[in-house]
């Protein structure tokens, strides 16, 4: 992996990547990061979030002020904003359905 290699430096891991891969479309330093940090990042735990996590994700949403990135990096290290949203999503459909009704689509 180009990260375990040259590290956090994302023109040097872009760079590596797109001479190792040539028949794929060359990806942007950004896009690297991006990558790595949403998908590829070893310690993301991708497993069903417990009661507790999702306790505390609905009571932050729902605090004025704080920020994806502020759950993450305080609260929650090893989830990502598109597992964070996600669970946000299934929390909200879960209130909004009444008890023994399913809500059709």
């Amino acid at each position: 992996m180009a990260v375990a290699l040259f590290g956090s430096n994302w023109k040097v891991v872009a760079d590596n990547v797109a001479a190792a891969c040539p028949l794929l479309p060359p990806r942007s330093p950004k896009k690297c990061r991006d990558r790595w940090v949403g998908y590829l990042r070893p310690d993301i735990n991708w497993g069903e979030f417990t009661g507790d996590e999702s306790a505390m994700l609905q009571q932050l949403v729902l605090t004025p002020g704080v920020r994806w990135v502020d759950i993450i990096e305080i609260y929650m290290p090893t989830r990502t904003v598109a597992l964070l949203k996600k669970q946000c999503k299934k929390l909200k459909l879960r209130c909004c359905m009444s008890p023994g009704r399913r809500r059709s689509f």
